[in-house]
């Protein structure tokens, strides 16, 4: 399902932390019509590939294009007002604040008071767990919850990419499965989302391509099919992991 015009393109992204050096020659994209994924082992530069996106690391060498712009040495700031959000993995909402709180500073660039509104509501419509617990602070949440309420977040912004670092981490399978139910949800109201997750063989059954990076390095890419059923992507990286069936 690529794009001939990536919503996203990554081009020989090299880049790091200090001197050390984590990504390599790194190549992506996503187009406006799909769920990409990003697995690999630990280490391999999966979460730092986000933080280049972002405007959180600057790259040494290569370039990053959103919606044909390059925004390799623009802050962040500049990223959310163009239309992208990063969720991270953790320490993702306010515990202190209410779930509707949360939602309003998701939603501080918005000028407008009857647009805030317009899309609180749609949030809610969305996620109706979240309306019934508005007025509940955050920290009382389970971690599915909060999860959900990062994204709820993310979602305030009116963004055309999303990106996710790790949406199922430390999560129980059936809530594990809930938050892929909602990636995909999220997906069909035409968000683009590029993911990064561990779980890589649930995270390729909800994408429609993948990418595996090991070593800071591109080492497979493809349709998620593909990548399912390559035999050397399953013994190296989906070996022992049983899929979530059913995903709505």
């Amino acid at each position: 399902m690529e794009s001939r015009h990536p919503i996203l393109l990554l081009k020989d992204l090299t880049t790091g932390y200090g001197k050390i050096q984590i990504l390599r020659d790194v190549h992506l994209t996503v187009s406006r019509a799909e769920i990409v994924c990003i697995i690999g082992p630990n280490g391999a530069g999966k979460s730092t590939v986000l933080k280049a996106v972002y405007g959180l690391l600057h790259p040494w060498s290569g370039s990053i294009y959103f919606k044909g712009e390059d925004l390799s040495f623009l802050p962040v700031t500049k990223h959310v007002t163009r239309g992208m959000v990063l969720v991270h993995q953790d320490n993702n909402v306010f515990p202190n604040l209410t779930i509707h709180e949360n939602l309003e500073i998701g939603g501080y660039l918005i000028p407008n008071t009857a647009r805030l509104k317009s899309r609180l509501e749609k949030v809610f419509e969305q996620f109706p767990s979240l309306y019934n617990k508005r007025k509940h602070p955050a920290r009382s949440l389970s971690g599915g919850e909060r999860q959900l309420l990062a994204i709820g977040m993310a979602l305030m912004t009116e963004p055309d990419l999303i990106l996710l670092d790790e949406p199922s981490m430390g999560l129980a399978p059936q809530m594990m499965a809930q938050v892929f139910s909602w990636v995909k949800r999220i997906h069909k109201d035409g968000k683009a989302i590029l993911m990064v997750e561990q779980n890589a063989k649930q995270a390729l059954e909800i994408a429609h391509r993948g990418y595996v990076l090991d070593l800071g390095k591109n080492r497979f890419e493809g349709e998620a099919q593909f990548l399912l059923d390559d035999p050397k992507v399953k013994k190296l990286y989906l070996g022992g992991r049983d899929t979530y069936e059913n995903l709505s």
